[in-house]
């Protein structure tokens, strides 16, 4: 599970050579957010600068953003200074049964390069991708709505990101470890290997975007928070007690503003 704050937005800046979210046109980008629209391909996007949602060109199993980016992280295979890693809950070609589970409830993928910075992509589209080392997007994909959240990070950020996944337990399908990174962040190695990690049961880390025009809070928890415990009651409200937040709901039922108490 996760949820993102963002707290701040201000205009983008981009770092030539670094790898990063890349738009529909293949532009390095702060961060993403895309929205599929249920029975079909065709989605919307908010990138930096941009006011409200535009419809894109592209059709999300085709082109665009998600194939941009998933094509860049697999470029890297096999240089010395790179990983990724790409995550789903739901194999593809397989049926799985909850009593079989014990990775996570989570979907996406992330590339580092160090010195280089890197991101974190993080979506709802089940058995994505269909085939390793190349983006293959599922039919069973088209039928219900769909989002992708990607931010390009900073490489410090890297240790942040390890505690949440080895909290939270994802199922790596796909993944490529340099040397030299297993030796520098030898809990990655496990993770990406789908090997268990003891850990605490739950965590918030902060995190900042490449050159910090986005701002966020990750929550993380793992099968062993405990049934019967409420994560959101004890962990999410008690951070966002000091925010508003700001929503949108059907036109009957608008709300301004969702306070916490």
């Amino acid at each position: 599970m996760f949820l993102f704050g963002a707290l701040l937005l201000i205009v983008r800046v981009t770092e030539t050579g670094a790898v990063s979210c890349l738009d529909d046109d293949g532009n390095p980008v702060e961060w993403f957010i895309g929205y599929k629209f249920p029975g079909g391909y065709e989605y919307v996007v908010l990138i930096p600068g941009s006011t409200s949602w535009n419809k894109s060109a592209n059709k999300v199993h085709q082109d665009g953003m998600m194939k941009n980016t998933f094509e860049a992280m697999y470029h890297l295979n096999d240089t010395p200074n790179s990983f990724y890693g790409m995550y789903n809950d739901e194999k593809p070609g397989e049926l799985l049964f909850a009593s079989h589970y014990w990775w996570g409830h989570m979907k996406g993928a992330l590339s580092f390069e160090l010195g280089k910075g890197g991101f974190w992509l993080i979506h709802s589209i089940p058995k994505l991708s269909e085939l390793t080392g190349t983006y293959k997007y599922p039919s069973t994909g088209r039928i219900y709505g769909q989002h992708f959240f990607c931010v390009s990070l900073p490489d410090t950020c890297l240790p942040q990101i390890v505690t949440q996944l080895v909290i939270a337990r994802p199922l790596f399908q796909d993944s490529y470890l340099a040397p030299k990174l297993a030796a520098l962040y030898p809990n990655l190695s496990l993770i990406l290997n789908n090997s268990l990690v003891r850990s605490t049961p739950h965590s918030i880390v902060n995190l900042s975007s490449l050159h910090g025009s986005l701002k966020m809070k990750h929550f993380s928890k793992s099968h062993a928070y405990g049934s019967g415990k409420s994560f959101s009651a004890d962990c999410l409200f008690c951070v966002l007690l000091e925010f508003s937040l700001v929503t949108a709901c059907l036109i009957r039922w608008n709300l301004k503003s969702v306070f916490l108490y």
